[in-house]
């Protein structure tokens, strides 16, 4: 019997990104982060994951947890 997981690490939700100066590049980075997420519920699925594995680091800062946490559930 076999078993899928993924295995992911070091997403730091929230992260400011203070030492980009444009700020729409900055939203796009922080949003690229909750993509990457999106992205990978669809491979659980298409590959029937039993388990994911989220290893270390799940929110940059705790100043942005409440913000990181909505739209993570979202």
């Amino acid at each position: 019997m076999s078993v899928t997981f993924l295995h992911t690490a070091d997403w730091q939700l929230g992260k400011p990104y203070e030492y980009v100066e444009d700020p729409e590049k900055r939203t796009l980075l922080q949003q690229e982060r909750f993509q990457v997420i999106e992205r990978m519920a669809a491979l659980v699925s298409e590959h029937r994951a039993e388990f994911v594995v989220v290893a270390g680091d799940l929110f940059d800062t705790r100043k942005r947890l409440e913000y990181g946490l909505r739209r993570f559930f979202r």
